[in-house]
């Protein structure tokens, strides 16, 4: 158990060091690729990511930014294995967890993206996207499961009711009600 502690601590400090200690041409790289991003100029951001894990294959901090350009691409896949592999390799790190749970829930894989939820929860227990998203994702799951009990009885009217909340709550909300 303490040869795995440490190993812990070790990650994280040489995460810290990867973030912190990384200097200012690092953080132009990352800036740079991050603006890309934004600005949706997403090939020129997975060329210049690309370019930069070649020479730093590990770097965490890339490779999410690495699956944020391929997940704008819609290149699902790419990015689904892209931030499966980074929480693999540093599952301490929240954000790869959350973002895996997101491309997930998309596909309507809702429990595999409350594993990833709760992976990111215990990762960072005040990770607050995290809740609000681990709470979407189950409410989609009752609102499936009310749906199956509405099909195979019809006259429950309870199941048809929550069927109706669940459906209410999920409901994409106005601009004004927010």
């Amino acid at each position: 158990m303490y040869p795995a502690r440490c190993l812990l601590i070790a990650r994280r400090v040489v995460l810290v060091s990867l973030f912190v200690i990384g200097g200012p041409a690092f953080a132009d790289v990352y800036d740079e690729v991050s603006q890309l991003i934004k600005s949706n100029a997403l090939e020129a951001a997975l060329v210049k990511a690309e370019a930069h894990l070649s020479s730093k294959p590990a770097d965490p901090q890339m490779r999410f930014l690495k699956g944020m350009a391929q997940r704008g691409q819609n290149k699902i896949d790419d990015a689904l294995k892209t931030f499966t592999d980074i929480t693999e390799d540093y599952p301490e790190l929240p954000e790869p967890h959350n973002n895996l749970a997101v491309m997930h829930a998309a596909k309507g894989q809702f429990h595999q993206a409350q594993k990833a939820l709760e992976m990111a929860i215990k990762a960072k227990p005040d990770y607050a996207a995290a809740y609000e998203n681990l709470a979407d994702v189950h409410v989609r799951l009752a609102e499936q499961a009310y749906r199956q009990a509405s099909t195979l009885e019809p006259q429950n009217a309870r199941a048809v009711q929550k069927l109706r909340m669940a459906e209410q709550l999920l409901k994409p909300q106005s601009s004004a009600s927010r």
